[in-house]
């Protein structure tokens, strides 16, 4: 009667088409729905820019939103106090405005990155991984044994963010929320709740994320020595 609108599908799995490189996975569930008599608002945690331009009044009609981070240590509080105990031994304190002080001179921990070698994009990964290992970054983080992958994140400025199986990856939102600035490596990644999705929304990810040509990451800067 309404057209869909008074009935909503909640899934998980990202879409980012009609079909999929390899399979139907990514969009199998989606392709259903949209054969019911009246095809239901979907919410969904990635719609990609090609779906954007592809399928624009699909788009328009459903609802992408972050991948959900239920940790309570991320807006609480929790997670700054085990960063100020972790870093206590280096003599580096967390500010009240949420941000690491540290001397100028020092700038060993810029960049955190850790991630598998997965998905479509595996050399990216890999690049990126052995442009880490070779950063002043990557004996830091070594100095503290068990550091947890959020804890990494909040004490890190940059976090380097390629996409999963699909554009987009949790880690995008987990480093936001963590205070570190997310390096986008992901052209077709489309942020939820902003202005990349929806011109009316309020957020723009200019203001709280870089993103960059993932082609010039395809190959390490650095090599390792032997």
């Amino acid at each position: 009667r309404r057209d869909g609108a008074d009935h909503i599908v909640v899934q998980s799995e990202p879409c980012h088409g009609f079909t999929h490189p390899r399979m139907k996975r990514g969009s199998h569930h989606y392709v259903y729905t949209q054969k019911m008599l009246s095809a239901p608002i979907v919410v969904n945690v990635e719609i990609s820019q090609t779906f954007l331009n592809m399928y624009p009044k699909c788009a328009a009609k459903n609802i992408v939103s972050p991948y959900p981070n239920p940790d309570g240590r991320n807006f609480n509080g929790g997670f700054d106090d085990l960063v100020s105990e972790t870093l206590k031994s280096r003599q580096i304190t967390l500010s009240s405005s949420r941000e690491i002080s540290q001397p100028s001179t020092n700038s060993s921990h810029m960049m955190h990155y850790s991630a598998g070698n997965h998905g479509e994009c595996r050399k990216l990964r890999s690049a990126l991984k052995t442009d880490f290992e070779c950063s002043n970054s990557k004996p830091f983080f070594e100095k503290f044994k068990k550091l947890s992958y959020p804890l990494a994140m909040r004490i890190a400025t940059f976090c380097p963010c390629p996409g999963g199986d699909s554009p987009s990856a949790k880690r995008m939102y987990d480093a936001v929320i963590m205070g570190c600035i997310p390096v986008i490596l992901s052209q077709d990644f489309v942020w939820g709740f902003s202005t990349e999705y929806d011109p009316d929304m309020i957020l723009d990810p200019k203001d709280y994320s870089i993103q960059l040509n993932s082609t010039n990451f395809n190959r390490p800067h650095y090599e390792k020595e032997n």
